[in-house]
């Protein structure tokens, strides 16, 4: 599956959460995960706050936003690489 479509998954509030979270997963393993997916995953969970119980919507949006970030910057920084 591809990003953006990935993306759409994870913001889609009729899906149910435990859909969405696997979605963000799969963004992570699919996609990008700068430290590793497990790496990765426990960051983003600890950043947001998240321990053993289930991911809230803000905690998965938040997740989201910052692994967004984090691609964008990569993505950005891999232009300037290979482009000198």
């Amino acid at each position: 599956m591809s990003w953006p479509s990935s993306v759409r998954r994870v913001r889609d509030r009729r899906r149910p959460m435990a859909q969405r979270v696997v979605a963000l997963r799969s963004l992570v393993s699919r996609h990008h995960a700068p430290v590793g997916y497990t790496r990765t995953l426990a960051e983003l969970g600890a950043f947001v706050g998240v321990t053993d119980g289930p991911w809230t919507e803000d905690q998965l949006l938040t997740a989201l936003g910052l692994l967004q970030l984090s691609r964008a910057d990569s993505m950005a920084f891999d232009g300037c690489v290979n482009s000198s």
